[in-house]
């Protein structure tokens, strides 16, 4: 009886020595879950690595699709190149709009001028009545037709010809000279323009 009792007992200490139990199977079942991770894991980097790849791959574009995006783009172009030199050419011509009434203003004021200028100068004998009334009537001719043509209103005209009448009336007789022969080389211009040349052929 003793000898069977030592053999059960060394029977139990080899089972229990070759299968510790629950604690056994769940250490197993740990480890094949960590395997499987594993297995999972590598998976999926194959799978990012192969996306990335793809990403970098150059896309092969179809001739006929890049030609026909090439001419857009070059059509576009040349629109918006012919649309910069419209504008370019509006903006030009409103600026030589813009100067060419300016220089007309400009000359209508210098006309307007004259007027007062010459019955000062006629009325200080600085020219004759010929000059006086040549240089009169070519001025308010020229004056006149700037108001028709729009360049000027009577309103503009009346105000700068009293304006005028009185800063010629202020000028002393030494500052009216020289006004008054210039008045005289007007006559002379003026003469040549209007009228018909005594020795002309």
């Amino acid at each position: 009886k003793m000898i069977t009792r030592i053999f059960i007992s060394l029977s139990l200490i080899i089972s229990f020595q070759t299968y510790a139990g629950p604690f056994d199977d769940l250490q197993k079942g740990l480890g094949a879950m960590k395997d499987l991770e594993g297995m999972m894991n590598n998976k999926e980097e194959k799978k990012d690595e192969k996306t990335i790849e793809q990403a970098n791959e150059p896309v092969i574009e179809d001739p006929a699709v890049a030609e026909a995006k090439r001419k857009e783009a070059e059509k576009r172009k040349e629109e918006q190149r012919l649309e910069e030199e419209r504008r370019k050419e509006e903006e030009r011509l409103a600026r030589q709009a813009e100067q060419k009434k300016r220089q007309e203003r400009e000359d209508i004021m210098n006309y307007v001028a004259m007027i007062p200028a010459a019955d000062r100068c006629r009325d200080e004998y600085q020219i004759d009545e010929d000059t006086k009334t040549l240089v009169k009537e070519y001025s308010r001719d020229k004056v006149s037709q700037g108001i028709e043509g729009g360049t000027v209103s009577k309103d503009w005209v009346n105000n700068n010809l009293k304006r005028w009448r009185v800063m010629v009336a202020q000028q002393s007789l030494g500052e009216l000279y020289s006004f008054c022969q210039n008045l005289t080389s007007i006559a002379a211009a003026i003469k040549a323009e209007t009228q018909q040349d005594e020795d002309a052929f």
